[in-house]
């Protein structure tokens, strides 16, 4: 009886070489979760500093501890210098997105967002009275934060053809506001200003749900080399556009209870 023994091919091997699994290295990537804190926490700082310096300054004052012409003095070296670093900081945040640098991302965002702070109150000292700086401040601050995540849902929702429709119908109509706004300057109609506003804050309102919908698709893609800067960027898009709906909601509850 004959026996036979039977070795692998190289067939075999390579067939058992492709079965084994392989392994890729993991990719970073962050959600919006992350994003969401770090605009959260920007708002903070903003906050705190913005609210509590006009506060500060008032106490004082009224204290007698600080003159009026020598805090009108700090106020003004205080704006020029929360400009200055306010522009710096934005472009390190923005080329700072894709970089592995993490500390130096965190600082000029901590900067930015103090700057901030300290530019609207500047602002805040025309629309605060004593003691009423929170109540003041912080019912424009709910209905932007009623807003903007009313169109952050709708942008997390929002399709890829629907974003191709709106963005130019809303760059034909900043364009004809713009328009409009100039030849206004000359005519000086207050019917027309406030219609024009309240188109431009509508189109700024698309805007935030459309940059929500790109940080969206950015929050699930993968392969970026370093996730917290690039959350960081993210984040701060988001912030600014708060900030600015925050003005433009202030603005207006200053309007209407003053000619109330």
């Amino acid at each position: 009886m004959e026996h036979y023994e039977f070795t692998p091919n190289d067939a075999d091997v390579r067939v058992e070489k492709t079965e084994r699994p392989i392994s890729t290295p993991k990719k970073a990537t962050f959600n919006m979760a992350k994003v969401y804190l770090w605009m959260a926490l920007g708002l903070l700082i903003t906050g705190l500093v913005s609210i509590g310096l006009p506060e500060l300054f008032i106490a004082l004052i009224q204290n007698e501890s600080l003159s009026a012409e020598t805090a009108n003095a700090v106020y003004r070296v205080l704006l020029v210098v929360s400009i200055l670093a306010m522009l710096p900081s934005m472009i390190i945040i923005s080329v700072q997105a894709l970089r592995k640098n993490f500390v130096l991302d965190v600082i000029s965002y901590i900067v930015y967002t103090v700057a901030m702070g300290v530019l609207l109150g500047v602002v805040f000292v025309g629309f605060v009275e004593p003691g009423k700086g929170l109540w003041t401040i912080g019912i424009p601050f709910l209905v932007t934060a009623v807003c903007f995540a009313g169109m952050g849902l709708i942008g997390s929702l929002m399709k890829d053809s629907t974003v191709g429709v709106i963005i130019p119908v809303i760059s034909t109509l900043a364009i004809g506001c713009f328009t409009i706004y100039m030849i206004n300057s000359f005519i000086g109609s207050a019917i027309v200003y406030w219609i024009v506003d309240f188109i431009l804050f509508g189109l700024m309102l698309l805007t935030v749900a459309i940059d929500t919908k790109s940080v969206k698709d950015v929050a699930e893609s993968i392969g970026f080399t370093n996730n917290t800067n690039l959350a960081i960027y993210c984040a701060y898009m988001l912030y600014v556009e708060f900030i600015w709906i925050f003005l433009r909601v202030l603005l207006c509850t200053r309007m209407f209870s003053r000619s109330k």
